[in-house]
């Protein structure tokens, strides 16, 4: 039995005295551990009993009855004898902190001046638990002991001052799942659940189930196959100053009751191996050996099952990126690329974590296909891969990337997307084209969707988005009440006034004073119109950087000509409803690097609909003189060698008109108009047939804006139509006779199934021009 010498207590007696009557103690008692002072030992009394917190619970045997418990157990054979863990497969020895060299467990945590011990040993073996599950002991698992222990424990009434239950950390484990440190950092000391991260609801780790054992060859069962177990022990006055060795009581009185993490036994040394929330310059850098069956260490023990967890092993999340988006062909450019790591492993060049190019993956248009990661990076650390690239010989060209674990996968989001233009590239009224957002990289985008927050106008939301797709793209232009082709393949200036249409929805980009932005407040930015037509609030005046032409590469901005607010986006404002979960785009009334846009992606191929001439009246089999005119608003020269060339549309490759194609008369630069003039034959069969067309390259596409749809009606004879007698038909006949005559009838007077033809103006056998109008004035039958 353990001779306990009488205790003063702090008041009377130094901590060398302590010390020294611990020391003999273990001498005495012939005890494997030793005694020291340390941060805890100068505590007082007090303070160092804040630093427990496990308590039993109100139906639980007392830490005097569990210490009973474990040292039964302990001397019981049958309980862990060398022939049941045999039968198990159980070895003599484990320790998760070396496992063929590998260290599943954690780092060491300070609990502090807060008896929060069983949010600590329940976290840390889940902790531990998973990353033996997922056989990864390098993971960066750091779950929040605050939001389990301020927040969970605080509403069932626990506090720094009266500790908690293991079972109920871990049914709140269970049932709310905890968030990670970063989302929830803990901080000692008494207080009321802490604010969360505004992503908590995405970051909730949960268990499947827990299970209790009482058993030690159980115990190690569970430690040698699945991980980490909780465990609860009696703490005395002597179990402060352990520096070393196994611990079993020798001096001093009972003070409280302590959780800790189970990692690891030693069958010839008769100890467990535990991890402990006291910082790693107590004990053994934080971990302490305990005896078997020593202060209730082994009474019960608690394992996690199942860690459910929101993060990805590998992941990754863009920060910023820094290129020209203009390049001379040959020449060398100096780049970075900004990453976060939110997965749970460290990137390292040893582990071969790279950036790796895309757009197509691997390539090595830009000189090289892999960027070593640069430094290590934790979890929620970052990183900027700077690296130099050289221009393809053939621009535009995609510069995009993407973080690799090489021989393992392909990880995280891609970089946006960047279409790298030849330097000098121009901007032209009428070219298709996206804006993008300077600061963050996201495109200017509309869609389908009408803001609806208070005091809206309920027009349709204008975002940025990080993605790309066919709603980023915006037609350049003339301002309010200028034709569809005002200026046509010329350059835009600095001072210009523009309107960019939307190209899916036919609406305007539009502001107007006084009505607020859904997330921030600011003016609110619309699409606005039909079929391009709007008002004054759609007109914009380009400010380009230093003046000049708008080039590919040069920053802007968008100056709304009735409020003279610029055009405005900031990272991290969204709104679910109102911005479709995408960055909100406002008008501003100062000026920042928020309000900096540049353009991208122009078209290589791109054309627009000037003029056409064609008769809308043919004779079938007669030959007509037609012009169509287009002009060339993408960045490649048109050139007959190359086979661009005019083809026929509705349907498309039809030869209704004779050609099909239609060959390029001359070499077309970007900017610059092309007349095609050519013959064509009417169609044989009488009737309405459409004349379009549309500008290809052959073997690559077609391109471009489609000539206007004209309805051409081609008649039998030149000669005048005989009006035949309608009356005293039916609707539908009358309609038929009409049209055989290659007439075009108009119905008035009464409407609905029984009626008829009364009287038709002109009457019948007078002789009319082909294609002219006979009325019908329609009667009732009855």
């Amino acid at each position: 039995m353990v001779h306990v010498l009488c205790f003063m207590g702090d008041r009377m007696a130094s901590e060398a005295q302590r010390l020294e009557e611990i020391r003999r103690a273990i001498a005495r008692h012939n005890a494997d551990w030793r005694a020291g002072a340390n941060r805890l030992t100068r505590l007082s009394a007090e303070a160092r009993r804040r630093r427990l917190g496990f308590v039993p619970g109100p139906h639980d045997p007392s830490l005097a009855e569990r210490e009973a418990v474990a040292l039964r157990n302990q001397q019981s054979p049958t309980t862990d004898s060398p022939d049941s863990r045999a039968a198990l497969g159980v070895p003599t020895a484990y320790d998760l902190r070396n496992v063929d060299g590998q260290n599943y467990i954690t780092p060491v945590r300070d609990q502090g001046d807060c008896g929060s011990c069983v949010a600590f040993g329940t976290l840390a073996a889940a902790e531990g638990t998973y990353r033996v599950a997922l056989k990864n002991p390098n993971l960066e698992i750091d779950y929040s002991e605050a939001h389990l222990f301020h927040c969970h424990a605080r509403r069932e009434g626990r506090t720094c001052g009266n500790g908690w239950w293991v079972d109920r950390a871990l049914e709140a484990v269970k049932n709310s799942g905890v968030v990670d440190e970063r989302c929830c950092p803990y901080t000692a000391g008494a207080q009321n659940c802490p604010a969360l991260c505004d992503s908590s609801p995405s970051r909730l780790t949960r268990i499947e189930n827990w299970r209790r054992y009482v058993t030690a060859a159980s115990m190690k069962l569970w430690l040698c196959s699945e991980g980490p177990l909780i465990a609860c022990l009696t703490v005395y006055e002597d179990f402060f100053a352990y520096t070393t060795g196994a611990y079993r009581h020798v001096w001093g009185e009972e003070v409280g009751g302590h959780c800790v993490c189970v990692v690891g036994y030693d069958d010839e040394g008769g100890y467990w191996i535990c991890k402990n929330s006291w910082g790693e310059d107590w004990g053994e850098r934080g971990f302490f050996r305990v005896r078997y069956g020593a202060v209730g260490i082994d009474a019960e023990m608690w394992t996690v099952e199942g860690i459910r967890s929101p993060f990805a092993v590998r992941d990754a999340a863009f920060v910023s990126q820094s290129l020209p988006t203009a390049m001379v062909p040959g020449q060398g450019y100096d780049v970075a690329v900004t990453l976060r790591n939110t997965g749970i492993q460290t990137w390292t060049r040893g582990s071969n974590y790279r950036l790796g190019s895309q757009n197509p993956q691997d390539n090595m248009v830009w000189g090289l296909g892999r960027v070593d990661v640069p430094h290590r990076v934790p979890t929620w650390g970052e990183a900027t891969f700077a690296f130099r690239v050289t221009a393809p010989a053939q621009l535009p060209a995609h510069h995009q990337w993407r973080m690799v674990q090489d021989g393992v996968e392909w990880f995280g989001g891609t970089t946006p997307d960047v279409l790298v233009e030849a330097s000098g590239v121009s901007v032209r009224h009428g070219a298709t084209l996206r804006v993008r957002h300077a600061m963050t990289w996201a495109n200017l985008h509309s869609h389908p969707y009408v803001y609806g927050h208070p005091g809206s106008s309920g027009q349709q939301q204008v975002t940025c988005y990080d993605g790309a797709d066919d709603n980023d793209l915006w037609i350049v232009r003339g301002p309010d009440g200028t034709p569809s082709d005002h200026r046509v393949g010329q350059q835009v200036s600095h001072g210009d006034l523009i309107r960019l249409e939307h190209m899916a929805t036919r609406r305007n980009l539009h502001s107007h004073g006084g009505v607020p932005s859904p997330v921030t407040g600011q003016q609110e930015v619309t699409c606005f119109g039909e079929g391009g037509q709007g008002d004054g609030n759609d007109t914009w005046r380009v400010e380009i950087e230093g003046g000049g032409t708008w080039q590919a590469g040069r920053r802007i901005r968008l100056i709304h000509v009735a409020t003279g607010h610029a055009l405005h986006s900031h990272r991290g404002h969204a709104h679910p409803d109102w911005t479709m979960g995408q960055q909100e785009v406002t008008c501003f009334a100062g000026r920042d690097a928020n309000d900096l846009w540049f353009a991208s992606d122009f078209r290589a191929r791109d054309a627009l609909f000037v003029a056409q001439s064609v008769p809308t009246t043919m004779v079938r089999g007669q030959s007509y003189d037609v012009t169509v005119t287009m002009c060339n608003v993408g960045t490649e020269t048109w050139t007959a060698a190359d086979s661009h060339r005019l083809g026929s549309q509705s349907p498309q490759d039809n030869q209704t008109w004779g050609p099909a194609r239609v060959e390029l008369p001359r070499t077309v630069a970007p900017g610059e108009h092309v007349t095609f003039a050519f013959r064509v034959t009417a169609p044989a069969a009488a009737g309405v047939s459409h004349f379009q067309w549309r500008m290809l390259r052959e073997g690559a596409e077609w391109f471009g804006a489609l000539s206007a749809r004209t309805p051409i009606r081609v008649y039998t004879t030149t000669e005048d139509a005989t009006v035949p007698d309608a009356t005293g038909l039916a609707r539908n006949a009358a309609g038929n006779l009409i049209r055989d005559a290659e007439l075009v009838p108009r119905f008035t007077g009464a409407q609905g199934a029984r009626v008829e033809v009364g009287s038709q103006e002109p009457g019948a056998g007078t002789k009319v021009r082909r294609g002219g109008t006979v009325t019908l004035r329609m009667v009732h039958t009855d």
